[in-house]
């Protein structure tokens, strides 16, 4: 007969029979102990490396018995490995600590939420640029009643008169000495001439008794207006870092060297990402609220440091910061404003402020920048499959918008994105009627 309050049987019959069932139960006691103590749980969303370390540290204390000293208890710890090919924990105790194990794991293993971060990045700037200058050189014969050499030069976009002049008048052969020098003299006025923006105007010569002579105009009006809106946007687990680039890479070098004879030049080069990039990390807290932890970075290439040089340089925009908002809502991560203007004025000291002639003695240069850049963000919580595939809906339209639909027709993301979160205005109040109607 057994007795549950023990778990034990008590047998009583013959001696003889009773050491027939004596080993007979030990056994099947033993093989019941041995599959009972390993248990393996398939988990369905959390990752069952992840839960490894966790269980274990529970196990160490769910095993020692109070005022048991640490090391006694080491025999009776739960052994917990996982099989990641199938995703499943493997747990070797006794069947108190698995069932305690057990309703950890299945705790643990549940459905997480998904955000999807949608920013708009918006940047208009428009600039302005005035130049006017005059330049002039102007040298009399050679001899001993040669005239003082005079010529004038203020900087700015105009190649500079003077290397102009000598590349124009100064004569030599293939084997004078300073051949190599003149050339590379007319090469850098050519290119001078090549790189020049705006109008030039100009004439000079040399007359018979060798007094050369030489003016230059250049004037110069541009004007720039950009309008930027990109759209990243960037689904990811709860708790989760998630990050997209959509750019180039673009060579920039480190280090030039030339070996003793100068030959066998080598140049470094590292490459550098150009374009947009999004990290963030977002946590759902309770009641709906979503703290951010944002990086957004927007560059791009303005140009070349010089005309003749490799060396780039770029735009970066950068704003990293940490925010919470609640679901759905659009917020502003920052932005900013800038109204630049540069004047430039330079001529001869004195001259220069003469009522009408001073025009001649001067250049004048005028330069006029502003900018609004604004970053904003909106998060939103998928918690279902179906607000995933709502979701994924709702992209996946806008992206056929956009391919079948004019571009003057076709509306951004950015007002799908305001219409869908932002509240609709109120409508206008109707107007009073004129009059009574006659009865």
């Amino acid at each position: 007969m057994p007795v549950t309050s023990s778990n034990v049987l008590v047998l009583r019959g013959d001696a003889q029979m009773l050491d027939q069932l004596a080993p007979m139960i030990e056994e099947l006691d033993a093989r019941a102990d041995f599959q009972a103590g390993v248990t393996v749980i398939p988990l369905r969303y959390a990752v069952a490396a992840e839960l490894v370390p966790i269980l274990q540290q529970l196990s160490a204390s769910m095993g020692q018995a109070p005022g048991e000293d640490a090391s006694q208890a080491v025999g009776r710890r739960a052994n917990i490995a996982h099989h990641a090919a199938t995703n499943s924990l493997i747990v070797s105790a006794d069947p108190e600590t698995q069932e305690a194990l057990t309703r950890v794991v299945r705790a643990l293993d549940v459905r997480r939420q998904q955000v999807l971060v949608e920013a708009i990045v918006v940047e208009v700037s428009d600039s302005t640029m005035r130049e006017l200058g005059l330049q002039y050189v102007a040298s009399g014969a050679s001899g001993e009643n040669a005239m003082p050499f005079l010529s004038n030069s203020y900087g700015g976009s105009a190649p500079n008169l003077l290397a102009l002049t000598g590349a124009a008048l100064l004569r030599g052969d293939e084997d004078s000495p300073d051949s190599d020098a003149l050339a590379e003299l007319r090469r850098a006025a050519v290119n001078a001439l090549v790189s020049t923006s705006g109008l030039l105007l100009g004439g000079g010569g040399q007359r018979d008794d060798g007094s050369i002579f030489g003016v230059l105009l250049n004037a110069l009006a541009e004007d720039r207006d950009s309008n930027v809106l990109m759209t990243p946007s960037v689904m990811m687990l709860d708790n989760e870092a998630a990050s997209i680039l959509v750019g180039q890479q673009i060579p920039i070098t480190t280090g030039e060297a030339l070996g003793s004879d100068l030959q066998n030049q080598f140049r470094t080069v590292s490459r550098a990402d150009v374009g947009v990039t999004l990290e963030v990390r977002p946590q759902i807290s309770e009641g709906g609220a979503i703290r951010l932890e944002i990086r957004q970075e927007v560059s791009s290439i303005f140009g070349q440091v010089v005309s003749e040089s490799t060396d780039l340089i770029t735009n970066r925009r950068e704003i990293q910061t940490v925010v919470q908002v609640d679901a759905g809502q659009i917020i502003v991560l920052g932005g900013l404003i800038q109204d630049e203007i540069n004047r430039s004025d330079a001529g001869v000291p004195g001259l220069r402020r003469a009522p009408v002639v001073g025009r001649l003695f001067r250049s004048e240069g005028r330069s006029h920048r502003r900018t609004n850049l604004m970053v904003f963000l909106r998060p939103t919580i998928v918690t279902s499959p179906q607000q995933a595939a709502d979701v994924t809906r709702r992209q996946y339209e806008a992206v056929r918008g956009y391919q079948g639909l004019d571009p003057l027709v076709a509306r951004s993301l950015a007002e799908e994105m305001q219409r869908s979160a932002l509240p609709a205005p109120p409508p206008p109040a109707p107007a009073a009627e004129a009059g009574a109607s006659n009865q």
